[in-house]
Formats: structure tokens, C-alpha cells, sequence
């Protein structure tokens, strides 16, 4: 399994998955999701995560209830600090997974499937204007990650 959390594009979170998924990198992608979330409720800010699972080949049972349970469990601090949460998928696979994980959280909140990184930047676009923010300076570089630009960036020193 591959996981690449990036920062770089800070308050835009992108992470990365391939392969088959295990329940260890479900739970290092919730640490970091958490202490990104609490370091920006200190400071005021919102964040924008994007996490590409296109080229996941398994996601296991326990994977799905790992990020179920989580989502669960945690719902009004995500929409407080990520007013979205974008997941970008193809494939029946990985909409049956997002499906098993809504049955287990019992609703996916701000979680939102995207097709690519291009609608990605529509809805965050969109999402700013709805709630009278700028749009992130670093949101013109999202993309692909072999077209990310991973100098310079937006992370805070403690958060990264």
C-alpha cells in the first residue's frame, strides 16, 4: 500500500492512496487528519481535503469500518474545520466502499465523491463563495501529483 499525505498546498490537504489499503494506513491518515484538524480549530482556519483513492485495489472489510466508525464518531469537528472532504474515485469497487463506509458511519457528512482533480477545484471553488471566503492561493496548483509543484507551499511549520 501506498500513502502520501502532502501538505504542500496547505489549507488544501491532498493524500494519495494505491494499492490495497490496511487498517495501519487508515489509521495514519485519521492521526493526521485529526492533528491537521486540530491545529486549524486553534487558528481559525478551514480546511479542504482531497483524497484520491483511484488507484486503490483493495479496501478490506476493516479498513471500511475503521473509516466508518471515525466518521461516526467525529462529524461535527470535521464540518467545523473541513467545510468538504473531497474523495476521488472511479470505478464500482470504490463506490461500494464509500457505500459501506456511509452504511457504518450512518452518513457521510461533508464527504463528497469527485471524479477528478479538476471538479475538485469546482466545488472547493464553489464551497469558499458559499461561505464568503478567498479562494486558497495554493488551489491553482492542485492536480495530478505528478504536475504538483511539491516546493514551496502553504504548510504551517507545525503542521507539517
Amino acid at each position: 500500500m501506498g500513502l502520501d499525505i502532502d501538505n504542500d498546498l496547505y489549507p488544501i490537504v491532498v493524500t494519495t492512496w494505491e494499492g490495497a489499503s490496511t487498517v495501519a494506513d487508515a489509521d495514519r491518515y485519521i492521526a493526521h487528519y485529526e492533528e491537521l484538524t486540530k491545529q486549524a480549530r486553534t487558528r481559525n482556519e478551514l480546511l479542504f481535503f482531497v483524497t484520491d483513492v483511484r488507484d486503490v485495489t483493495n479496501a478490506p472489510p476493516l479498513v471500511r469500518q475503521r473509516f466508518g466508525t471515525w466518521i461516526a464518531q467525529r462529524p461535527l469537528e470535521l464540518n467545523q474545520t473541513a467545510p468538504v472532504n473531497l474523495v476521488l474515485m472511479r470505478g464500482r469497487m470504490m463506490r461500494g466502499v464509500l457505500t459501506a463506509v456511509a452504511w457504518v458511519a450512518g452518513d457521510l457528512g461533508n464527504t463528497r465523491p469527485v471524479a477528478d482533480f479538476a471538479q475538485a477545484k469546482q466545488v472547493i471553488r464553489a464551497q469558499c463563495h458559499h461561505l464568503g471566503l478567498p479562494v486558497p492561493a495554493t488551489l491553482e496548483r492542485l492536480g495530478e501529483p505528478k504536475k504538483r509543484s511539491r516546493q514551496g507551499g502553504g504548510t504551517p511549520a507545525s503542521a507539517a
